[in-house]
């Protein structure tokens, strides 16, 4: 499936399970994003301790389960999260710095 219609198709099963529409609720959208990245973060900790490929599988829903909860939130604003994704990759393009204790620790 190409990226544009499988995010129309995200964008459409929010609207029928009520995430985008009238109900639509931006704070409840981003702590489930919150909720999905905390998931996610332990998953990471329980693969770092041991490696094993189903802690690899959950990696990878939830990272695709916060893409999802991202798209919808940007929809709620009216936004296309490709659109997000430009203007991130724009202001991190020409930026400095260097990894400090595994984290990159802009100028």
């Amino acid at each position: 499936m190409e990226h544009e219609e499988l995010k129309l198709n995200i964008i459409e099963w929010g609207y029928e399970k009520g995430i985008l529409g009238k109900n639509a609720n931006p704070l409840k959208q981003l702590d489930k994003t919150f909720e999905e990245i905390l998931e996610t973060r332990d998953n990471v900790v329980s693969y770092l301790l041991n490696p094993k490929s189903e802690f690899m599988d959950e990696i990878q829903d939830g990272i695709g389960d916060t893409i999802v909860t991202l798209i919808m939130l940007a929809s709620i604003f009216r936004v296309d999260i490709d659109d997000c994704l430009l203007l991130a990759y724009n202001e991190i393009k020409g930026r400095t710095g260097n990894m400090v204790d595994g984290v990159f620790v802009k100028d």
